[in-house]
C-alpha cells in the first residue's frame, strides 16, 4: 500500500486537500470518500486500508471549511460550492486512476452531498455508497432556535454556531469519542447557511428520490442519535432495484467505527464486486437536470 497527499484547488480557487491510499497493483476500483460535518478524510485511514487490501484505491477529500482545506470552519457560501469540491475530487481521481471504475462514497453530511451530486451533476460513476446520510436529524433543534436562526440568516449567513454533536453518539467504542475530541483537525462549527442549505437539500432528496442511472448502497444504524435512520428507510422504500438498503440493528452514527464495521465492509466489498464492477446496464449519469 502506498499513501500520498495532494493539494488541489476548487472551482472558485479555494485550496482543498486529498489523501490517497493505493494498492501496489492496478486497482480494481477507486473509492472517492466525502466525509461528514466537522471531521476530515484522515479519520478514514483505517477504513481506507481495508479497501487497499482488496486491491481498491481510496481517495478522501477535505472539502472547504474542514480538515486541511481552507475556508471558514463549517461554512460554505452556498451549497453548490460543496458539490463543486466533489467535482474536483472526481476529476483528480480520474486523472490519477484513468479508466478505473469510480465509486463515490459519502458519510453523514457527505451522504447528503453525494446524493445531491448524482441528482444535479453529470457524472460517469459506477456506484454510490451512502452511510448515515443527513436527510433529517434524529432530533431537530428547538422550534424557537430555528426561528431565531432564520431571522439571522439573511444578515449573517456565515455566522457559525456549535453543531451540537455529542462525540459519544458516534460509536459504542469510547476510544472513538476520545480520538474525535482530541483531534486538532476536528471542529464543532456549522454556519447558518450550511445548516439551512443542508436541511433543504435533505428535504429535496426525500421528495425527489434517487436517480435510476446508478447503483446505490445505503446503510444506517437503527440507533443513530445524530441522523435519522427512518429518513433513510423512507428514501429507499419506493426505490427501484438499483438501490440496496441495509439497517444495522442498534448501531450508532459511524458504522465504520462500530462493532458492525467488519460486516459493513464485507457488504460494501461484495456489492462493489457484484453490482458495480459486473454491471454494464447503467449508462453514464446525467442527474435530473
Amino acid at each position: 500500500m502506498e499513501y500520498s497527499e495532494k493539494k488541489v484547488v476548487s472551482t472558485d480557487g479555494l485550496p482543498l486537500f486529498l489523501r490517497i491510499w493505493q494498492p501496489k497493483q492496478k486497482p480494481l476500483a477507486v473509492i472517492n470518500m466525502v466525509h461528514g460535518l466537522g471531521e476530515h478524510g484522515g479519520r478514514y485511514d483505517h477504513w481506507a486500508k481495508r479497501f487497499t487490501q482488496e486491491n481498491m484505491a481510496f481517495v478522501a477529500i477535505d472539502y472547504r471549511g474542514h480538515g486541511l482545506a481552507e475556508g471558514k470552519r463549517g461554512h460554505a457560501a452556498f451549497y453548490g460550492l460543496l458539490l463543486d469540491d466533489i467535482k474536483v475530487l472526481l476529476e483528480e481521481t480520474s486523472q490519477l486512476f484513468p479508466e478505473i471504475p469510480a465509486i463515490l462514497y459519502g458519510h453523514s453530511l457527505g451522504g447528503n452531498l453525494v446524493l445531491s451530486y448524482i441528482s444535479q451533476r453529470r457524472h460517469s460513476l459506477n456506484g454510490l455508497i451512502v452511510t448515515s446520510p443527513w436527510l433529517r436529524l434524529t432530533s431537530e433543534p428547538p422550534v424557537w432556535q430555528t426561528a431565531v436562526a432564520r431571522i439571522l440568516l439573511p444578515v449573517f449567513p456565515g455566522m457559525t454556531i456549535p453543531n451540537g454533536l455529542n462525540p459519544n453518539d458516534l460509536s459504542h467504542y469510547p476510544e472513538v469519542a476520545k480520538a474525535y475530541t482530541s483531534d486538532p483537525l476536528v471542529h464543532n462549527k456549522i454556519s447558518l447557511r450550511l445548516y439551512f442549505d443542508t436541511q433543504k437539500a435533505g428535504h429535496l432528496i426525500l421528495q425527489k428520490g434517487i436517480p435510476v442511472n446508478i447503483p446505490v448502497l445505503i446503510a444506517h444504524g437503527s440507533a443513530d442519535p445524530i441522523t435519522s435512520p427512518r429518513a433513510s428507510q423512507e428514501l429507499t422504500t419506493h426505490c427501484s432495484k438499483n438501490v440496496t438498503f441495509r439497517l444495522f440493528k442498534d448501531m450508532f452514527h459511524e458504522l465504520h467505527n462500530e462493532p458492525c464495521a467488519p460486516e459493513l465492509f464485507i457488504l460494501i466489498k461484495n456489492w462493489i464486486m457484484e453490482t458495480c464492477l459486473a454491471n454494464t446496464d447503467y449508462p453514464s449519469g446525467h442527474g435530473y437536470f
